[in-house]
């Protein structure tokens, strides 16, 4: 019987064959097993879903999703926008010839129309760096040996490019040249430790460079605290101002944003040389957010003034006064820890007053003449913070914007009650916050939000209390609606001190005065009563630099353009 097949056309053949595109036996890893063909990969993505493809993608870090991009040329074209959007939307650099340069070069390139968000950091390479690190115990080998020598070496070349940059101005050559490619929305200044006021946590946001730098040295940036931070915070604001106004851009959100020390008031200079093209700028912002310097009264930059029919006066908000003038059509403006008018500085009561009919009359030279009170005639938003003031300052404040103000932020704010008078159990201090919201509810002001946290009050006799304003002792009063107005007399009514230390009875000292060397433990423990964020500042940068050695270094989402609302 023949077995040959062709004889009989019912009969199965058995024959194998082989698979078609198997790889030969030479081109088998040695262990034998087949490694995939890297030609067709690209062909298996591109054939999912463009909508499957880009959510696989957000679980990826940068380096994954840069690999995935250099996959094929489809796959890169594919993913840019959203690779563009994730990583170039909100950038900060600080003024290093790496970062600036960086910079420069996004600008250049097609990421550079999506740069929307652009922060400076105040990232400063000293060498305060490079003495703070030795009372570190977290990399006891730091100044021991060859790699130690080279982490120093590393550091100081870092701190004097820095030096020679900054002194040069070639920072503002690179920043004004990178900012001439750019069309961004919000500009600003920022630390690495920038975060929105009062939260749960700080947010830790390096600039770029920083993060590799630190890899290669084990030193992280310092930001100084107290003067010396803001004067270089300071500087930092004149050169994004500068750099601003020559490349001629619009950006609609200026913001100075802070974790410690904010501005000092030659942070807000307008030079002769400057005023047209930076009043240009100014004029076309939308938000004006100003973390200032809590003790901004310093004899560097002490105005004396000479009002009309008045003996002259020195301020030191002269030209925090004159910025804000060329700022009139903004909607929305924060202010953090503007000068009280403790320092006879009378900020406030300059904020509150109405501008003048007519131009006053300049009898004096120009440079002497008192910066004429702002109108700001769309403001829509007015947020303050870390503010002490008078309830009538207050309201004042507020009533000259109640045409068009819709919405009222007030965090932290201390009403001092200014009575020659002594408080008791028997005679207790009355309650300002109660007195300020009834009275802002008959001020004619038509709020749809209002948001106050933080709220304290001080009577004579340094008698501090907080401020809760509902029901379940919340030290937070929100509301947001048509019925605001109605919700504010009722935050009013629930108003409720409740004092930190005990009130004395009649005839005794106040309980703070008893026992002066308890103060710093009691007078002011926010934890339980307002959960505001307890950290000591004068170890600010210890714990920060804590984070940086346990390595929890990461670039956090963009900052948000609205605190609350």
């Amino acid at each position: 019987m023949s077995l040959d097949p062709s004889q009989n056309s019912s009969t199965t053949s058995t024959a194998v064959h082989p698979p078609r595109n198997l790889p030969s036996p030479h081109q088998l890893p040695a262990d034998g097993t087949q490694s995939p063909d890297p030609a067709t990969m690209a062909p298996c993505l591109l054939t999912l879903p463009l909508e499957l493809l880009l959510h696989i993608s957000t679980y990826l870090d940068t380096p994954d999703c840069g690999s995935l991009r250099l996959s094929c040329k489809q796959i890169e074209n594919a993913l840019h926008i959203t690779f563009a959007r994730k990583n170039f939307t909100t950038r900060q650099h600080m003024l290093t010839e790496f970062s600036l340069q960086a910079l420069l070069d996004i600008s250049e390139s097609r990421m550079g129309p999506f740069v929307k968000t652009l922060f400076i950091g105040t990232d400063l390479y000293s060498s305060d760096g490079l003495k703070h690190i030795t009372h570190l115990h977290a990399h006891p080998n730091l100044h021991r040996g060859s790699a130690g020598a080279v982490r120093r070496s590393k550091f100081v070349a870092e701190s004097s490019s820095q030096e020679a940059l900054l002194n040069s101005g070639h920072d503002m050559e690179l920043l004004t040249a990178a900012l001439a490619n750019l069309t961004p929305d919000v500009i600003g200044v920022c630390d690495s430790y920038y975060s929105v006021r009062f939260p749960g946590n700080p947010v830790l946001s390096p600039s770029y460079g920083a993060t590799s730098l630190f890899r290669e040295t084990c030193i992280p940036s310092r930001h100084k605290s107290g003067i010396e931070h803001a004067h270089f915070s300071s500087k930092c604001a004149n050169k994004l101002l500068f750099a601003a106004a020559r490349s001629k851009i619009a950006p609609k959100y200026l913001q100075f944003s802070f974790s410690q020390d904010g501005l000092i008031d030659f942070a807000f200079n307008i030079p002769k040389f400057l005023e047209k093209d930076l009043t240009r700028v100014l004029s076309g912002l939308d938000v004006l957010k100003l973390d200032l310097y809590g003790n901004i009264a310093v004899d560097t930059t002490r105005r004396c003034i000479l009002p009309e029919n008045d003996p002259s006066e020195e301020i030191y908000t002269y030209h925090l006064r004159r910025f804000l003038a060329h700022t009139s059509n903004i909607r929305s403006l924060c202010l953090d820890s503007p000068v009280s008018d403790d320092h006879h500085d009378h900020f406030l009561e300059w904020l509150a007053a109405t501008p003048p009919a007519s131009p006053p009359t300049i009898t004096c030279s120009p440079d002497m003449a008192p910066p004429p009170p702002v109108a700001f005639p769309r403001l829509r938003h007015l947020d303050l913070g870390t503010l002490t003031v008078t309830d009538d300052e207050l309201l004042a404040i507020v009533a000259k914007f109640k045409r068009t103000l819709k919405s009222l932020t007030l965090q932290k704010v201390l009403l001092v009650d200014d009575a020659d008078e002594i408080y008791n159990r028997q005679n207790p201090p009355p309650n300002k916050w109660a007195s300020f919201l009834q009275k802002l509810g008959r001020s004619g002001v038509r709020l749809e939000n209002i948001f106050i946290k933080g709220a304290e009050q001080q009577n004579t006799g340094q008698i501090v209390a907080t401020v809760s304003f509902t029901s379940n002792k919340q030290n937070v009063a929100k509301h947001q609606g048509p019925d605001t107005m109605k919700a504010i007399r009722a935050f009013a009514d629930n108003a409720e001190l409740h004092f930190v230390l005990p009130l004395a009875e009649e005839g005794e000292e106040h309980a703070a005065f008893l026992d002066e060397e308890d103060d710093d433990d009691d007078f002011l423990d926010y934890d339980e009563d307002i959960d505001f964020y307890d950290l000591d500042f004068e170890d600010f940068d210890d714990d920060m630099d804590d984070l940086f050695f346990a390595g929890h270094l990461a670039m956090t989402a963009p900052y948000p353009l609205h605190d609350h609302f």
